[in-house]
């Protein structure tokens, strides 16, 4: 079987956090019409936990950001988002931590590059948020169905520790041994953690959700990873360069540690009819269940029902098949603007599909894995940035 980052674009999402000077009454409110304004609605604001009232500090909010890959349209939202924060006053001060989410599945560039895929998660996210729906926020479709193994993202937390004192040069000293994203050096040397084969034991063994490496939002069907070192920032320089410092950190520990060779995907299918064909749902899914699939609108016309009862029919077919034996395609792939309406968005059921991992990855032996260097395979212009990023802090 194909690595992990073999084939596709990671994800990631960006929690920004930021504050206000202390005479300023403003809150994430305004940060929040500020986008609209300008007609961005895939953000989600709110304040967050952080404890300011000891440094008599402002709050800290949150401005998060759909998941997206790196790339021209990731940096022109980033660049968007952050400039608006700043314009509404938007300041960072030491309790702003900059956290970003890598998605435990990543698309595959077999079925939509990454760009398209940006787009489709900025325009569904939009959409979710427009219709007040917190149940499904974030787009998931045209995905591999290899969920991130759990061998690997132990081994990109053994990494990470290997080279804290690395990191620890590259970021500002406030983020060193930091209350909210404590070091795991000494956790990733003990039997708790080398023996756990469950993300939640995982994250015990490391000491909880406040670490560098965080595997509490980590699922058996998905999730993420979340890094929680770097130190907030509206710069979109040093936020990317630090989001592709971890994006190649996990696909040379993929490429460089992992031991694929005795794990294959299994193969799923679906029924050419699994309802009674003459029933609304047997309707639907024979109408889905086509080399093109269909839209809402046409299913809304041929049974008369809505589109909320179509979609929630989906989602039982989902559970039932299989979340890879479905594929959604938005307005916008079907040649409309999300402000049409989402009965224009599309289903498409698979009769062939992957669903997931037969055998277990592993980690190879130390003397067949990579260079464990942070640098390892850094471009000689990424490494004088950071070089220079080093010496100025």
């Amino acid at each position: 079987m194909i690595p992990f980052t073999e084939n596709a674009k990671l994800i990631h999402g960006i929690e920004l956090e930021y504050s206000f000077p202390r005479n300023s009454n403003k809150t994430y409110m305004d940060v929040k019409q500020k986008l609209e304004s300008l007609g961005v609605f895939y953000t989600h604001n709110e304040r967050d936990g952080t404890p300011t009232d000891r440094e008599n500090l402002k709050p800290v909010f949150e401005c998060v950001l759909p998941p997206m890959t790196r790339g021209h349209i990731q940096m022109m939202t980033l660049k968007k988002v952050t400039t608006a924060i700043e314009d509404v006053g938007g300041i960072i001060h030491n309790k702003c931590g900059g956290h970003v989410h890598f998605g435990l599945k990543a698309v595959d560039l077999s079925i939509m590059d990454g760009e398209t895929w940006t787009k489709n998660s900025l325009d569904y996210t939009a959409q979710q948020y427009q219709q007040h729906n917190r149940t499904k926020r974030f787009y998931g479709d045209n995905l591999k169905p290899l969920i991130m193994p759990l061998e690997l993202g132990k081994a990109i937390a053994k990494r990470y520790s290997l080279n804290q004192a690395i990191i620890n040069s590259m970021l500002p000293r406030s983020r060193t041994n930091n209350y909210w994203a404590k070091p795991i050096n000494d956790h990733v040397q003990q039997a708790r953690f080398k023996n756990a084969t469950d993300a939640t034991f995982v994250c015990r063994a490391l000491g909880g959700k406040y670490t560098v490496v965080n595997f509490s939002n980590w699922h058996p069907n998905g999730g993420t990873l979340e890094f929680r070192q770097a130190k907030g920032s509206l710069d979109t320089t040093k936020i990317n360069a630090w989001i592709d410092i971890l994006e190649n950190l996990i696909i040379t520990t993929d490429k460089g540690f992992m031991d694929y060779s005795q794990s294959t995907l299994r193969e799923g299918q679906t029924p050419e009819q699994p309802y009674n064909a003459r029933t609304r749902l047997g309707q639907i899914w024979a109408m889905c269940r086509t080399d093109n699939g269909c839209t809402i609108s046409e299913m809304m016309m041929a049974t008369g029902t809505s589109a909320q009862n179509i979609r929630g029919r989906i989602s039982e077919m989902r559970s039932r098949f299989g979340q890879s034996a479905i594929v959604t395609s938005t307005q916008q792939a079907n040649g409309h603007q999300y402000r049409d309406g989402d009965q224009y968005a599309g289903y498409r059921i698979l009769k062939t599909f992957r669903t997931g991992v037969d055998s277990a990855v592993t980690e190879k032996p130390s003397n067949r894995c990579g260079n464990p260097s942070i640098w390892a395979n850094i471009s000689d212009d990424d490494f004088e940035w950071w070089q220079a990023r080093i010496a100025a802090l």
